[in-house]
């Protein structure tokens, strides 16, 4: 990483900042969002106009509102950024039914296909290491987001007491009655990294840089907050008892009350 960021700042640079979701459709206008199947086509482009860094948004699920800076989790991928085009390439999805307008709902249905075809092959060596290599993480958000579909996408203060609480045995039968749920959300983290990892050898092959950030804090409603409740200011049913923002200054007179947990 030290050397990474030493070629980077080695000399200067033009760069752009361009969140994926803001890149636009192929001429087939599939998408409703900016996706991974974009990005190569604009890595063409930076090459081309001699820039040498694409700045990105965080790339985390995200909630209701879309931003990047509230996400679901601070390790996962947003689903909603997997190429189709790629499901497609890599044998999950037919070659043909793309052409219609995709949206983040039809998205949706389009991975559980993908997910169906998975099921019945035999899932790669790549699969199995990448659930191990990524456990400390993957498994609490898979549960999470298995658990908050069925409580109605709410705020996971809002969940059955037991289900909040992390209670082992409830944990246990979610587990075990929503297992197809779980290893639908594992499956499409993989994906995402499989595709992400590809754009990223794809840029560097093009001498193009990728300089992302992250939010100072993690999002209330987010795997994080509900899996390591002891790690922030909440009390023992999970309400804040400290949430962050900054004072008043140039930008604001009262302020801004961000909402995030504060770290403990």
């Amino acid at each position: 990483m030290i050397e990474y960021v030493h070629r980077v700042f080695s000399k200067r640079r033009a760069g752009v900042l361009l969140p994926i979701t803001a890149l636009p459709d192929s001429e087939n206008k599939t998408s409703e969002q900016g996706d991974f199947g974009q990005a190569y086509r604009f890595i063409d482009f930076l090459a081309e106009a001699g820039f040498s860094v694409w700045q990105l948004l965080p790339l985390g699920p995200t909630h209701w509102d879309h931003s990047p800076y509230q996400c679901l989790s601070a390790h996962a991928g947003n689903p909603q950024l997997i190429s189709l085009q790629g499901l497609q390439q890599q044998g999950y999805l037919p070659k043909q039914g793309l052409k219609e307008n995709v949206t983040l709902e039809k998205k949706q249905n389009y991975l559980t296909q993908a997910f169906h075809y998975f099921k019945k092959t035999t899932p790669s060596d790549q699969y199995f290491y990448f659930v191990k290599q990524h456990q400390h993480w993957l498994n609490n958000y898979a549960l999470f987001m298995t658990i908050r579909a069925s409580q109605g996408n709410c705020h996971w203060m809002y969940w059955e007491t037991k289900l909040r609480d992390r209670n082992s045995k409830a944990l246990e039968s979610v587990k075990k009655s929503l297992s197809q749920t779980i290893e639908k959300i594992q499956f499409e983290q993989f994906i995402f990294y499989q595709q992400w990892q590809s754009i990223k050898s794809y840029a560097h092959q093009k001498n193009i840089f990728l300089v992302g950030d992250m939010p100072l804090f993690v999002a209330y409603d987010s795997t994080d907050v509900w899996s390591y409740p002891e790690a922030f200011m909440v009390d023992a049913e999970g309400r804040a008892e400290i949430v962050t923002g900054v004072p008043p200054d140039c930008f604001s007179d009262n302020g801004q009350r961000w909402g995030n947990p504060q770290y403990r």
